[in-house]
């Protein structure tokens, strides 16, 4: 699990970097557990970063980082792109992302079915329904279109989850 998590923060640094031969700076600052903001060309993408649920000595974040990150306060002011990797305690909490989407409509969430369908549970989805991409095979196009104004043109991700 922790292999898969490091591999797409490593992918996803990488999608932010390439864009043709040229080096951009790219900073990336630890959350807790597998919570990262990656930041390149002023935008920033926060990957796993809202959640409350330890598990074993895995770190959470702090309630004064969980309000940074849903009020986009320093360091997280122009995080209005979230990814959210899969459905488990350690890396999504559904109330603090959906705080974090009616704090401002322009931030967008992309997630996998079981990630949207649990954040479209909430009595106020339609104020923000449309600010959430559901990370599948028939919303390719639109589950990159952030990331391509990233600058990043190359997209590779896995839809299976191993179950322990």
């Amino acid at each position: 699990m922790k292999t898969n998590i490091i591999f797409i923060l490593i992918i996803s640094v990488n999608l932010i970097c390439s864009s043709g031969f040229g080096q951009q700076k790219v900073d990336v600052t630890y959350i807790a557990n597998s919570g990262f903001l990656i930041e390149s060309n002023g935008k920033q993408i926060i990957i796993d970063g809202l959640f409350k649920q330890g598990w074993d000595t895995y770190l959470t974040p702090s309630d004064s980082v969980i309000s940074s990150i849903v009020n986009q306060r320093e360091p997280f002011e122009k995080s209005n792109l979230m990814l959210i990797t899969h459905n488990h305690g350690d890396h999504f909490d559904a109330s603090m992302v959906v705080d974090y989407l009616l704090n401002n409509e322009e931030n967008i969430l992309i997630g996998s079915p079981n990630v949207t369908n649990a954040v479209l549970q909430h009595p106020e989805y339609k104020k923000f329904g449309g600010q959430i991409v559901q990370l599948d095979k028939l919303n390719r196009e639109k589950t990159i279109q952030p990331f391509k104004e990233l600058g990043c043109d190359h997209f590779l991700y896995n839809m299976m989850h191993a179950h322990n």
